[in-house]
């Protein structure tokens, strides 16, 4: 399984990706929204702070 997580400036992303790889799972890091469409399984770490996370997708022009 391809797991998609989501770079968007917040959450510990490397903990993340790490996480999915010791259970041997393949991790593609982006901040591009044609990955976004197109996951398998989506990640967005660091939730914890929505408004903020919200504001950074955004930015990034990540939501679709």
């Amino acid at each position: 399984m391809l797991v998609t997580v989501l770079d968007y400036g917040l959450g510990n992303i490397t903990s993340v990706e790490r996480a999915f790889q010791k259970i041997n799972a393949q991790v593609l890091r982006t901040s591009k929204a044609e990955d976004i469409e197109s996951a398998e399984a989506l990640v967005l770490p660091g939730v914890g702070a929505f408004g903020r996370a919200m504001e950074n997708l955004s930015q990034r022009e990540m939501l679709t």
